[in-house]
């Protein structure tokens, strides 16, 4: 594969902050993958949980939207997008890290199912 030609309105752009800003996109496209994995996982109608497939389909869009704005980022600096293969995981290895995020933050005091926060990274 050939290498694209550097942009004519890249100024002081550094290589590295490229480089994070692309792994950044891939981490944001690879996340909103598998939410929207789990929420058409929770939408099948022998699992039939309609407000978890809403909540994930709803983190799938904003994790793409912040992709979204990442490469538009890239392009306005004249950096050049990258992206990688997704890697394809099982909706049930998302599950299995959810279920531990709760009891972590059950055993650790954060028992509010609102403050929960699932990391995917």
């Amino acid at each position: 594969m050939a290498t694209a030609p550097s942009s004519q309105v890249r100024q002081n752009y550094h290589p590295e902050c490229e480089a994070a800003i692309n792994s950044q996109i891939n981490l944001e496209l690879y996340a909103s993958y598998v939410y929207l994995s789990m929420a058409f996982y929770f939408d099948r109608d022998d699992v039939a949980l309609e407000n978890f497939s809403k909540f994930f389909l709803r983190q799938s869009h904003e994790e793409s939207q912040h992709a979204e704005k990442l490469m538009q980022l890239q392009n306005q600096r004249g950096g050049r997008i990258r992206l990688r293969d997704i890697v394809n995981g099982t909706v049930m290895q998302g599950v299995r890290r959810m279920n531990l995020e709760l009891r972590w933050d059950v055993r650790f005091g954060n028992t509010h199912i609102g403050d929960i926060r699932y990391r995917w990274c």
